[in-house]
Order: structure tokens, then C-alpha cells, then sequence
């Protein structure tokens, strides 16, 4: 894409596997963003994540590195991650109705995927589809992204299926955003669940820091949730120590992951061992033991000044007993504050609890683009455009 007045004229290179790019030259494009880059996208890459493919996009200005952009594939029809709707939760009638209209809208066919093409990540909330090496090449970059999208989109039908939805993800600044030119492509501007961020008062060293913060309503609530955590035990896992307790840990990752009953990616215990080998001490699994049995487990990752809860496992019959999912949020803010971050990031479930412990919603916009017929129909009336309605907390004074 030629734009004469600026002088900008870019290009780019598309690959199948992290190997195939210039690492050195994605790395610096990529700065500070752990998520786009070559160790963590490695890691991805190596577990072996089910129906999953990626596609890495080297961008040139002048034959000079501009940006990059980072694809996933999501294989709806795939064996191993199963079915995407999933209803279990809401007994046998809803879980038959939900594996008929998977089955009428992906039919398997062999070496015939039906995939979501994402631009940025299905595993972590956030910008993490992009970056530039100077903010003049972002809107020319937006400009050319549909071009790629369908490059991507027919190289990919003539081999092994074709794309079903395309998502652009996740923009804070929304229509403000050079990405929000998409809309002239067919792509719909959809309001998501905003990304929960507690700030962390640089004041705050320690736990009791952060308790005499709040104020007596919410200090008394963390302090009778902690009561309820003695005979819990902590401690950090080794990949050799998660490949040990795989069979749990596993259990408990899927306890939390059928709560939702879209489920387009599935991580699993490979995932958390790649990371672990790959990013080291960057990634965080720490377990909650009561009589030297794992009840619950996060993981989490430090880099630079954020701490990024990731995936959460509970055993559903201690999390009253224990307060549980409480006592997770709170354990990820003595983690942060260990950590010396500034920034914890929760993700974009459970917005009222996590506002209850400090955590305040920063807004997210994707776009989205549906080319099947049939989910074309059944999700555009769907599409929110306003952040659905919910009661915000302040724990602090």
C-alpha cells in the first residue's frame, strides 16, 4: 500500500510458524509487549493448543521493519477442542440442543476446518494483535489489515478450509482508534466486557499496605475471606511440578472453563508447561493445597510493570467453605504487589467482584466480520454496541 504525501509505502511478509520470521527484528518491533513476543508466541505454539493455527505478519516501510500483526486460527470443527457451544452446565436438554447446532453449522468434513480468523489473542484480553515501530505507519497499517485478512482468508480455503468470522481485537479507544476505518470493510464495531485493572498505589509494599487502604466495610470482608484460608497451604510450581500434578490441575482448569458456554479455545495442561519453560520465572503457577491436596491453582505473568492474571482452577466444593474465587483475586494483588508492579490486570469476567476488590473496567472495542450465512444471521442482532449494565464497587477509602 502506496501513500504518496506521507512518503509511506508498505509491504509485508506473511508466515506459518514464529521460526519463519526475522526474530531480531520482531523483537524490537514488538518492545515491551510479552504477548507478541517470539518466546511467548513460541511457547503457543509448542503446547499444541487443539485446532489451533497461527499466521505472523512482518510489515516494511520502504523495505524498512514497520510493524508486525499476529493471527490466530480457531478450527471450530475440531475433534480435540470439541464443541465451541458448550451448555452442560444447564442440564441434558440444553447440551443435546447445543451439539445439534454445532453440528448444523459445522459439519466435519475431512481437511475442510470451518476457523474464526483472530487477529490478536483468544487467550489474554488487550491490544496484543499489533505493533509499530512509529505511530505514523498505524493508519496506513489499518488501511492495508483487510488486504492481509484476505490473503490470509483464500490461501487458507485453497489448503485446508475456509474462515467462517474474522475479529479484530481488543481496542481501549474503541472508536477513536484507527482500526475503527474497519467499519468501511464489513467489519461491525462490537462493545466487549471491559478489561478489569486495579491501579496499585506505588505506597503499598506489603498486604497490610493495601488492607489499610480500604475502607472498614471491605477491610472487614478481606479480612473474614482470609479467616477462612487457614490450614491452606501455597506454593509455586516447577514445570516438572505441573506435569507431576497434570491430572488435577487439568480437572481444576476445566471446572472453571465450563462455566462459559462459548468456548473457542481450550488451554490445558501443555500450555502452562510451555510457558512455564519458556518464560521461567515471567510465569507464575501457584497452587492452594488443604492436606497436601491442590484445591485451587492461578497463573499469572510479570512483565515490566503489569501483572496479568491469566487461567484459574477451582475445585467447586471447597469454594464456599474457603471463599475460594475470592480469596484467588486476592492472592493475584499480593502477587502484584510482590512483584513491584503497577498494574494488575484481571481480564474481562466477573466485572462487580473484581471492581469490589479495587479493580476499575477500562473499555474494549473489537470488530467483527461474519462471511457464513447462517452465524451472519444469528449473531449480528447480537452485537452489542453498549457495554451491558452492571453495579460498580469502591473497596477504598
Amino acid at each position: 500500500m502506496v501513500s504518496p504525501a506521507s512518503g509511506i509505502s508498505l509491504t509485508y511478509r506473511i508466515s506459518d510458524r514464529i521460526s519463519g520470521v526475522n526474530h531480531r527484528t520482531w523483537s524490537g518491533t514488538a518492545g515491551e509487549k510479552l504477548f507478541l513476543t517470539p518466546a511467548y508466541l513460541e511457547a503457543i505454539e509448542q503446547s499444541g493448543l487443539a485446532g489451533m493455527g497461527y499466521r505472523y505478519v512482518e510489515v516494511f516501510n520502504n523495505s524498512a521493519p514497520a510493524a508486525i500483526l499476529y493471527f490466530q486460527l480457531a478450527d471450530l470443527t475440531s475433534r480435540e477442542m470439541g464443541s465451541f457451544l458448550d451448555l452442560s452446565e444447564y442440564g441434558k436438554v440444553a447440551t443435546k440442543a447445543g451439539d445439534i447446532i454445532h453440528k448444523l453449522l459445522f459439519p466435519e468434513r475431512k481437511n475442510d476446518g470451518r476457523y474464526i480468523l483472530v487477529c490478536g489473542s483468544l487467550l489474554v484480553s488487550g491490544d496484543h494483535g499489533y505493533a509499530v515501530m512509529d505511530h505514523k505507519v498505524l493508519e496506513p497499517l489499518f488501511d492495508l489489515l483487510p488486504g492481509i485478512v484476505e490473503e490470509i482468508r483464500t490461501g487458507l480455503q485453497a489448503n485446508s478450509g475456509r474462515v467462517v468470522a474474522v475479529s479484530i481485537k481488543d481496542f481501549y479507544e474503541g472508536d477513536r482508534h484507527p482500526a475503527a476505518q474497519l467499519a468501511r470493510h464489513g467489519f461491525r464495531p462490537m462493545v466487549i466486557d471491559p478489561n478489569m485493572i486495579l491501579d496499585l498505589d506505588p505506597t503499598w509494599k506489603n498486604w497490610n499496605d493495601y488492607l489499610d487502604a480500604m475502607s472498614s466495610k471491605y477491610r472487614v470482608r478481606a479480612n473474614a475471606a482470609m479467616k477462612k484460608l487457614e490450614g491452606v497451604t501455597f506454593r509455586y510450581l516447577e514445570a516438572t511440578d505441573i506435569e507431576r500434578h497434570s491430572e488435577r490441575l487439568e480437572s481444576l482448569y476445566m471446572n472453571v472453563q465450563k462455566k462459559a458456554p462459548v468456548r473457542i479455545v481450550r488451554a490445558g495442561i501443555n500450555y502452562f508447561i510451555s510457558l512455564k519453560k519458556k518464560l521461567g520465572d515471567q510465569f507464575v503457577v501457584r497452587v492452594f493445597e488443604q492436606d497436601q491436596k491442590i484445591i485451587a491453582f492461578t497463573t499469572g505473568f510479570r512483565h515490566g510493570e503489569n501483572y496479568d492474571a491469566h487461567f484459574i482452577g477451582i475445585d467447586y466444593d471447597y469454594n464456599r467453605s474457603r471463599a475460594l474465587y475470592l480469596n484467588i483475586l486476592y492472592d493475584f494483588i499480593r502477587e502484584a504487589i510482590a512483584s513491584r508492579s503497577r498494574r494488575l490486570i484481571y481480564g474481562r469476567t466477573a466485572l462487580e467482584i473484581k471492581s469490589t476488590v479495587g479493580a476499575r473496567p477500562h473499555g474494549l472495542t473489537a470488530f467483527l466480520k461474519v462471511t457464513h450465512p447462517v452465524m451472519h444471521k444469528l449473531i449480528g442482532p447480537f452485537v452489542p454496541d453498549a457495554e451491558k449494565e452492571w453495579v460498580m464497587r469502591s473497596p477504598f477509602r
